[in-house]
Formats: structure tokens, sequence, C-alpha cells
């Protein structure tokens, strides 16, 4: 069954979810056939490197991807949406197509089924989209932001609303970009939401958007060690993050290593 909020927290109330019914687990699912075959041509810019991820284990979860994006090619506004956000800063973009990879991954440890998995894997490629309405400059500042520059950048994912809300996307999708950075302890934005509050989507892109970022070199900072952002990540079980879907982390970290960690 479709998931979908029944209250919403901007009209008081708190929302409550009808979960899609999942998989049950064993052998995992066959992600390469999620959708209708077609010929498989690689798109050079859907080849991530992310740390502890070994590109072997991983090329079949970013082939999964790049599968859907093909897709869903019928929507040509999608196509837009995501050559624009290249435009307009190819970190992002690279970003972007990392969240959508491990969280992938994470949602066939949890069983999730084969719609489901179409679904968050295009709210985490669209997750970013409204940074597209904050100067380039402020994202990419070497120094740091002042308090009123940092609220601004916080307002991307309300942007991202703003922008993909007339869009023909699910409410599975379209509130991963709406709560990525929700946290379970409810200190994240833009609502403050806790727990369960948050779309079970949006926990899983959560942990892969806050990864990923942790393991980038950016203009302010070099990124992390891959074991040490592991750490990070694990440590926020229960406070910044869902406890399921961080073991499920963990556990793609075990099966997609290419350290054998």
């Amino acid at each position: 069954m479709e998931e979908r909020r029944v209250r919403g927290k901007r009209s008081g109330q708190e929302p409550v979810w009808v979960k899609s019914e999942r998989k049950q687990p064993g052998k995992g699912l066959d992600l390469l056939d999620i959708v209708v075959a077609k010929p498989y041509t690689p798109a050079k810019d859907l080849y991530p490197e992310i740390p502890l991820f070994s590109s072997r284990k991983s090329g079949p979860k970013v082939r999964a991807v790049e599968q859907i994006v093909q897709s869903l090619r019928r929507w040509s506004w999608l196509e837009v949406e995501l050559d624009r956000l290249c435009r307009f800063d190819r970190y992002t973009y690279v970003h972007s197509i990392h969240v959508a990879v491990l969280s992938l991954m994470m949602a066939e440890q949890l069983a999730y089924k084969r719609k489901d998995l179409r679904d968050l894997v295009l709210g985490a490629l669209l997750h970013d989209v409204g940074k597209e309405r904050i100067p380039l400059a402020l994202l990419n500042r070497p120094g740091k932001l002042t308090l009123n520059e940092f609220e601004l950048v916080k307002e991307h994912p309300s942007l991202g609303e703003e922008i993909l809300r007339l869009k023909p996307l699910s409410l599975s999708a379209y509130l991963v970009i709406c709560q990525h950075h929700e946290r379970w302890n409810g200190r994240g934005y833009p609502d403050g939401l806790h727990g369960t509050q948050i779309h079970p989507f949006a926990q899983i892109a959560a942990v892969a958007d806050v990864y990923d970022a942790l393991t980038t070199d950016r203009p302010y900072r070099k990124g992390l060690p891959g074991r040490v952002a592991y750490e990070m990540v694990v440590a926020g079980a229960g406070t910044d993050f869902s406890e399921e879907v961080v073991e499920a982390f963990q556990e793609i970290v075990v099966l997609f290593s290419a350290t054998g960690l």
C-alpha cells in the first residue's frame, strides 16, 4: 500500500504514517530488475567513489540507480532538474548520486519493495535541489558562515519543496526532500520532527547524506577518513538517527567494504 501522511506537522498535529509492506528478509532483492529491462548505457557521471566501499562490490547498485533514472526519462522535467543541478554545482550533483546509492543499499537491507526503492532513489537524487536557490559562493565559502547565513542554507529543504511541489512525485519521494535534515531526537530542521514523525525514507537518506558529506572534501574543511565518519554515524544511533537505519548502514559497510571492515 502507498505510504501517505494522514496528519501533518505544519497543521499543528503529528504526522501519522501508513507504511507500505516490505518483502520478507531473505536472499535480498534483485535490484537490477527493479525497472522494466532496457538497454544499459553507462553514464559517465554515475560512478561515485564512496570511502570504505568497494567500487567492484557496489557497482551493481550504481547501475541500479542509473537504470531507475533511465526508466523515468519519460519525465522530461527530471532530466532537466538533474542537468540543472549538475550545472549549478557538480559537488552537489555527485553527492546526490552518492546519497541515492547508499540509500538504495540500506533499503535493500531493510527489505523494502521494488516500487519503494524507486521512490527512495528519486527522492535521494533530488534531495538537495533547493540549494539551487542559495548563492553558490555561500555554499562553497571557505570561512565560517554567520548565523544568518547558516539559517539561509538551512532553508534548502523548504526551497526544494517549493521547486518540486507541482512535479509528479510520490509522497515518499517528496518527503525525502522535505525531511532529510530532520533528526531522531527532534533537533533537526525545518520542522523539528522526531522519531517516527520522520518519514522512513527520510530517515534512510539522512544517514546517507551525513556519511557522504563527512567524507567529502569541501572548501571549508577536509573530508574525514571513512572509518572516522562511520564511527560518527554509528555513535548517532538513537539520537540523530534511527537505530534500525544505522544497523542497516553497518550491514552495508560490511557487505560492500573495500577494506574488510
